[in-house]
């Protein structure tokens, strides 16, 4: 699926009530318990065939969205698990419902949080020096946060605000960087810098992609950024 028709997917059903259906209330696993904290994550399709294999998901370029229900939250972090084909069958719901779902719940359950990376790193260690014009995008908890790029209005509010069209660097499945185009002067470093990242920081489990991704402003398009 290309990024323009899941965004029009996201429009098109984002409208989902949560009342719960009171036949769907009697166990702690049913259905309408679980419904109001489903929501979905972006992990590495490339890393993760065998996992795609057993439960729903949907793919955009070489990331994959799943889907899992949260059960526990704290200032500690998020226990969650893995919604898998088996789940679907076991509730009788088909996907559609449950993907429309997840797109409803996601960003109510993990609001958009949008920083200079300067900001961020300062939170855990006191550095001084100029400002970078990278910026941070993730979710309030810090947890499953490059979701945020498939948020209603959320690559679009950062090209509001620098007026052009920029980069998007997966940085992890927490979180990815963006950075306007003006302030790259050759893009081709860019790919580098992401896959030298992903081999010396990132953990393999926390790999997201070594693809950077372009977001055209004009158009409101995403597209991978040609080597």
């Amino acid at each position: 699926m290309k990024y323009e028709e899941f965004k029009k997917y996201v429009n098109d059903n984002v409208d989902v009530s949560m009342e719960s259906d009171g036949n769907q209330e009697e166990g702690v696993f049913s259905y309408g318990r679980i419904r109001p904290r489903i929501f979905y994550r972006v992990i590495s399709a490339l890393q993760n065939e065998e996992l795609l294999r057993r439960c729903p998901h949907v793919r955009l370029f070489d990331m994959a969205i799943t889907f899992r229900w949260l059960f526990h939250q704290d200032e500690r972090g998020i226990s969650s698990a893995l919604i898998q084909n088996d789940h679907l069958e076991y509730w009788e719901v088909d996907e559609v419902e449950m993907i429309r779902t997840a797109l409803w719940n996601t960003p109510r359950l993990f609001p958009v949080k949008r920083c200079k990376i300067l900001e961020a790193i300062r939170q855990w260690v006191d550095l001084g020096g100029p400002d970078l014009p990278l910026y941070v995008l993730t979710n309030a908890i810090g947890i499953n946060g490059a979701a945020t790029i498939f948020y209603p209005g959320a690559l679009e509010a950062f090209a509001q605000e620098v007026g052009q069209d920029f980069y998007i660097l997966p940085s992890s499945i927490h979180e990815v960087l963006l950075i306007a185009k003006s302030e790259v002067e050759d893009s081709r470093n860019l790919k580098d810098m992401v896959w030298e990242a992903n081999r010396t920081v990132v953990s393999e489990r926390e790999r997201l992609s070594d693809q950077v991704l372009y977001y055209d402003w004009k158009k409101e398009e995403v597209r991978l950024l040609e080597s």
